[in-house]
């Protein structure tokens, strides 16, 4: 905390400098703690083995490879029902409404029994 109030304070004291301190100090010396700040994020965390970056690859290749191949999975199986649903409603057009197909033979009372079974 004291770190920071003395940085409040020299940013203050840097603003002020008549000419250049608000336009030419100031931005300098906050993008330079900006630095300072992200240089001590990344020396705080340890640089990765190659064992952990293969590791983590593969997970990663591992993982991406599963939803490939169950998203591929699922498309093929939502098509193959909408396949079906299409052709159910093609044959039911084509029994009902043009009164042809397979059961055309039928008399009505049994073509009409059948076809209220299959839909």
């Amino acid at each position: 905390e004291g770190a920071k109030e003395l940085a409040s304070v020299s940013l203050e004291i840097v603003r002020r400098t008549p000419i250049i301190g608000e336009g030419l100090l100031a931005p300098v010396l906050v993008n330079g703690v900006k630095c300072v700040q992200v240089a001590w994020e990344v020396a705080k965390y340890p640089i990765p083995s190659k064992d952990a970056v293969r590791c983590s690859v593969d997970r990663i290749m591992t993982g991406t490879k599963w939803v490939i191949r169950t998203s591929s999975r699922e498309i093929y199986f939502y098509a193959k029902l909408v396949d079906a649903t299409i052709t159910r409603s093609l044959m039911h057009t084509q029994w009902r409404v043009l009164k042809s197909g397979p059961y055309a033979i039928l008399d009505n009372n049994h073509r009409h029994e059948v076809i209220d079974h299959i839909f």
